[in-house]
């Protein structure tokens, strides 16, 4: 028996959740996928990265839901651009993917 195989599961080892604000800007992150969660205001997307995870805007849902499968094997990298006020006060974030290739 492999305690350290049954250990790993059990023990539930997650990344940790960051903000989008809180990644560096201009740093690629490598993604090592990306999935849809179901969250209490709809539909998401999370990224996982390297060390952590994060949750994308919801704008991009509809683009990468048929291309959820292309996002694995750190194929694509993600870079934070920084915040960007829209409209009236309104704060968001600008994305990139790129190819990690």
């Amino acid at each position: 028996m492999d305690l350290a195989t049954i250990n790993e599961q059990s023990l539930l080892a997650f990344k940790p959740t960051k903000s989008l604000k809180e990644l560096g800007t201009e740093r690629k992150y490598p993604v090592c996928k990306i999935k849809k969660v179901p969250t209490k205001y709809g539909d998401g997307l999370v990224a996982e990265l390297e060390d952590c995870q994060v949750f994308l805007p919801k704008r991009l849902l509809v683009q990468l839901e048929d291309h959820l499968d292309d996002f694995k094997d750190k194929r694509y990298g993600l870079i934070s651009l920084g915040e960007k006020t829209i409209e009236t006060e309104k704060k968001t974030i600008l994305l990139e993917f790129v190819n990690n290739i």
